[in-house]
Protein backbone atom coordinates (compact mmCIF):
# COMPACT_ATOMS: atom_id res chain seq x y z
CA UNK A 1 0.00 0.00 0.00
CA UNK A 2 1.27 3.38 -0.78
CA UNK A 3 0.02 6.92 0.67
CA UNK A 4 1.00 10.37 -1.21
CA UNK A 5 1.70 13.10 1.01
CA UNK A 6 1.26 16.66 -0.30
CA UNK A 7 2.52 20.50 1.02
CA UNK A 8 -0.02 22.61 0.11
CA UNK A 9 1.28 26.22 -0.42
CA UNK A 10 2.96 25.85 -4.17
CA UNK A 11 2.15 22.39 -4.38
CA UNK A 12 -1.32 22.26 -4.38
CA UNK A 13 -1.88 25.79 -5.59
CA UNK A 14 0.60 27.93 -7.59
CA UNK A 15 0.78 31.01 -5.58
CA UNK A 16 1.59 30.88 -1.61
CA UNK A 17 -0.80 32.34 0.95
CA UNK A 18 1.82 32.57 4.12
CA UNK A 19 -0.13 29.61 5.93
CA UNK A 20 -3.74 31.21 5.79
CA UNK A 21 -5.81 30.89 2.32
CA UNK A 22 -9.00 32.91 2.67
CA UNK A 23 -11.67 32.24 -0.06
CA UNK A 24 -11.57 35.92 -1.37
CA UNK A 25 -7.88 34.99 -3.28
CA UNK A 26 -7.85 32.18 -6.24
CA UNK A 27 -3.94 32.56 -5.35
CA UNK A 28 -3.08 32.00 -9.16
CA UNK A 29 -4.65 28.95 -9.34
CA UNK A 30 -7.82 29.20 -11.63
CA UNK A 31 -10.65 26.44 -11.51
CA UNK A 32 -9.34 24.57 -14.59
CA UNK A 33 -6.47 24.01 -12.59
CA UNK A 34 -8.41 22.85 -9.13
CA UNK A 35 -10.14 20.36 -11.36
CA UNK A 36 -7.33 19.21 -12.83
CA UNK A 37 -5.94 18.43 -9.45
CA UNK A 38 -9.30 16.83 -8.23
CA UNK A 39 -9.09 14.63 -11.35
CA UNK A 40 -5.05 13.80 -10.09
CA UNK A 41 -6.57 12.81 -6.81
CA UNK A 42 -9.19 10.99 -8.24
CA UNK A 43 -6.72 8.38 -9.68
CA UNK A 44 -5.39 7.62 -6.52
CA UNK A 45 -8.44 7.66 -4.50
CA UNK A 46 -9.31 4.54 -7.62
CA UNK A 47 -6.05 2.86 -6.38
CA UNK A 48 -7.37 3.34 -3.06
CA UNK A 49 -4.37 5.68 -2.22
CA UNK A 50 -5.02 7.97 0.92
CA UNK A 51 -3.87 11.30 0.56
CA UNK A 52 -2.87 14.01 3.05
CA UNK A 53 -1.31 17.29 3.36
CA UNK A 54 1.63 17.92 5.45
CA UNK A 55 1.70 21.83 6.08
CA UNK A 56 3.07 24.73 7.20
CA UNK A 57 -0.01 26.39 7.13
CA UNK A 58 -3.21 26.64 9.49
CA UNK A 59 -4.77 22.97 8.76
CA UNK A 60 -8.32 24.84 9.30
CA UNK A 61 -7.39 27.53 7.02
CA UNK A 62 -5.92 24.91 4.50
CA UNK A 63 -9.34 22.45 4.88
CA UNK A 64 -12.07 25.87 4.34
CA UNK A 65 -9.92 26.68 1.66
CA UNK A 66 -9.82 23.73 -0.65
CA UNK A 67 -13.33 22.45 0.11
CA UNK A 68 -14.07 25.82 -1.42
CA UNK A 69 -12.06 25.13 -4.03
CA UNK A 70 -12.96 21.35 -4.94
CA UNK A 71 -17.23 22.51 -4.47
CA UNK A 72 -16.76 25.06 -6.73
CA UNK A 73 -15.56 22.15 -9.20
CA UNK A 74 -18.18 19.82 -8.69
CA UNK A 75 -16.07 17.82 -6.33
CA UNK A 76 -15.81 16.13 -2.51
CA UNK A 77 -12.70 17.52 -0.48
CA UNK A 78 -13.69 15.00 2.42
CA UNK A 79 -13.61 12.01 -0.30
CA UNK A 80 -10.30 13.18 -2.10
CA UNK A 81 -7.71 14.00 1.02
CA UNK A 82 -8.07 11.88 4.21
CA UNK A 83 -6.24 14.53 6.83
CA UNK A 84 -3.96 17.56 7.19
CA UNK A 85 -1.34 18.27 9.73
CA UNK A 86 -0.19 21.19 10.05
CA UNK A 87 -0.10 24.34 12.01
CA UNK A 88 -2.98 24.87 14.87
CA UNK A 89 -3.37 28.69 14.30
CA UNK A 90 -1.51 31.71 13.08
CA UNK A 91 1.60 31.65 16.24
CA UNK A 92 2.45 27.66 15.20
CA UNK A 93 3.07 29.44 11.26
CA UNK A 94 6.49 30.49 13.24
CA UNK A 95 6.41 28.50 15.66
CA UNK A 96 4.62 24.84 16.16
CA UNK A 97 6.26 24.09 19.83
CA UNK A 98 4.77 25.00 22.88
CA UNK A 99 8.15 26.16 24.24
CA UNK A 100 11.55 27.78 23.53
CA UNK A 101 13.14 25.09 24.21
CA UNK A 102 11.42 22.58 21.82
CA UNK A 103 12.19 25.07 19.03
CA UNK A 104 15.93 25.44 19.16
CA UNK A 105 16.05 22.07 19.47
CA UNK A 106 14.46 20.70 16.20
CA UNK A 107 16.33 24.49 14.76
CA UNK A 108 19.70 22.82 16.13
CA UNK A 109 19.49 19.33 14.56
CA UNK A 110 18.45 20.65 11.20
CA UNK A 111 21.58 22.93 11.06
CA UNK A 112 23.70 20.15 12.46
CA UNK A 113 22.71 18.05 9.28
CA UNK A 114 22.91 20.49 6.08
CA UNK A 115 25.68 22.80 5.19
CA UNK A 116 23.62 24.95 4.02
CA UNK A 117 20.71 25.40 5.96
CA UNK A 118 22.02 28.64 7.93
CA UNK A 119 20.72 30.02 4.70
CA UNK A 120 16.97 29.54 5.71
CA UNK A 121 15.62 31.48 8.83
CA UNK A 122 15.12 29.43 11.61
CA UNK A 123 11.42 28.56 11.61
CA UNK A 124 12.17 27.09 8.47
CA UNK A 125 14.52 24.94 9.67
CA UNK A 126 11.90 24.31 12.50
CA UNK A 127 9.53 23.10 9.57
CA UNK A 128 11.46 20.86 8.15
CA UNK A 129 11.84 19.32 11.38
CA UNK A 130 8.31 19.24 11.97
CA UNK A 131 6.92 17.51 8.50
CA UNK A 132 9.42 14.91 9.51
CA UNK A 133 7.11 14.42 12.59
CA UNK A 134 4.06 14.93 10.34
CA UNK A 135 5.08 11.87 8.26
CA UNK A 136 5.96 9.82 11.09
CA UNK A 137 2.28 10.46 12.33
CA UNK A 138 0.82 9.71 9.02
CA UNK A 139 3.09 6.47 8.75
CA UNK A 140 1.82 5.13 12.08
CA UNK A 141 -1.75 5.67 11.16
CA UNK A 142 -1.39 3.92 7.43
CA UNK A 143 0.72 1.01 8.86
CA UNK A 144 2.98 1.38 6.04
CA UNK A 145 7.06 1.79 5.64
CA UNK A 146 8.63 4.90 5.05
CA UNK A 147 9.27 3.89 1.38
CA UNK A 148 5.48 3.75 1.07
CA UNK A 149 5.11 7.21 1.46
CA UNK A 150 5.54 9.65 -1.59
CA UNK A 151 5.93 12.99 -0.27
CA UNK A 152 5.92 16.37 -2.47
CA UNK A 153 6.98 20.09 -1.36
CA UNK A 154 8.84 23.15 -3.14
CA UNK A 155 10.73 23.65 0.06
CA UNK A 156 14.21 22.32 -1.07
CA UNK A 157 14.96 21.74 2.98
CA UNK A 158 12.01 19.88 4.02
CA UNK A 159 12.69 17.42 0.75
CA UNK A 160 16.09 17.15 2.12
CA UNK A 161 15.72 15.94 5.51
CA UNK A 162 12.93 13.67 4.39
CA UNK A 163 15.27 11.67 2.38
CA UNK A 164 17.87 11.59 5.44
CA UNK A 165 15.40 10.37 7.72
CA UNK A 166 14.19 7.29 5.39
CA UNK A 167 11.42 9.07 3.12
CA UNK A 168 13.35 8.23 0.11
CA UNK A 169 10.18 8.72 -2.04
CA UNK A 170 10.19 12.48 -1.46
CA UNK A 171 10.15 14.99 -4.97
CA UNK A 172 11.30 18.44 -4.95
CA UNK A 173 8.00 20.13 -6.88
CA UNK A 174 9.97 23.28 -8.89
CA UNK A 175 9.00 26.50 -9.89
CA UNK A 176 6.06 25.23 -11.87
CA UNK A 177 4.34 24.64 -8.67
CA UNK A 178 0.62 22.71 -9.13
CA UNK A 179 1.48 22.32 -12.61
CA UNK A 180 4.52 20.21 -12.05
CA UNK A 181 2.41 18.71 -9.66
CA UNK A 182 -0.35 17.49 -12.15
CA UNK A 183 3.01 15.97 -14.58
CA UNK A 184 4.53 14.06 -12.18
CA UNK A 185 2.05 12.38 -9.51
CA UNK A 186 0.48 10.69 -12.83
CA UNK A 187 4.09 9.86 -14.44
CA UNK A 188 4.55 8.22 -10.41
CA UNK A 189 1.65 6.56 -10.28
CA UNK A 190 2.19 4.75 -13.54
CA UNK A 191 5.68 3.65 -12.77
CA UNK A 192 4.24 2.55 -9.43
CA UNK A 193 1.46 0.05 -11.04
CA UNK A 194 3.66 -1.16 -13.44
CA UNK A 195 5.96 -2.30 -10.63
CA UNK A 196 2.80 -4.32 -8.59
CA UNK A 197 1.56 -5.83 -11.53
CA UNK A 198 -1.65 -3.56 -12.12
CA UNK A 199 -0.81 -2.33 -15.70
Amino acid sequence: MYVFVFDFDQTLIMGHTGGQPTTDYDYDTDDYMIKNLCDVLKLLFKRNIPVYINTRGVVQDVKNYLKYRFHKVGENFDTLIKGIFGAENEEAIGNPYSNTLEFWHAESIISSKFVNAQLKDASTRVWAYEKIVYLNKIKEKEQVAKECIYFFDDTDINIQYAKLSGYTNSFIIDTNFLKHTLELVPQLLSGLLINVGDA
